[in-house]
């Protein structure tokens, strides 16, 4: 599954460095009912921020990075617990307040899926930034969290 890159077509989830969400929406939202974006801020630069006008859209969640940083099982399900509530707020216009799409069991596979991503990225850490998992959408070069 690595060194190819996985067309963002293929998949429900994808994870991107790009940021122009609304070349990307154009692209995507007639094949889906919607399009939604989690994107995170990081650090002071200007090219590291959310142009905070595109946290105002329905369907855009604005994080900051460190709201997604864990050391430990506890940190990472205590992450995905308060992730999963800050999503339904904001996105239970469309899926229902009472979703269950957001509920325990799927709490659980983000763990499961998140787990299995750290050690697709510790794998790769010592490979160029041209080696992707396909799976995960996540290339050589990155440090493990």
């Amino acid at each position: 599954h690595r060194g190819e890159e996985v067309p963002a077509d293929t998949t429900i989830v994808t994870q991107t460095h790009y940021l122009d969400l609304m070349k990307i929406y154009k692209r995507f939202h007639n094949d889906f009912d919607e399009v939604f974006f989690v994107v995170s801020s990081r650090g002071d630069s200007e090219e590291m921020r959310i142009n905070p006008k595109l946290c105002e859209y329905n369907n855009v969640l604005c994080l900051e990075y460190e709201d997604l940083i864990y050391a430990n099982r506890s940190q990472l399900e205590t992450m995905v617990q308060k992730l999963t509530a800050i999503f339904q707020d904001r996105f239970g216009y469309f899926f229902g307040e009472n979703s269950s799409l957001l509920g325990s069991e799927s709490q659980m596979n983000a763990i499961q899926r998140l787990e299995e991503m750290d050690k697709a990225v510790a794998s790769l850490s010592s490979q160029p930034a041209s080696v992707i998992d396909k799976k995960f959408g996540v290339h050589g070069g990155h440090r493990s969290n």
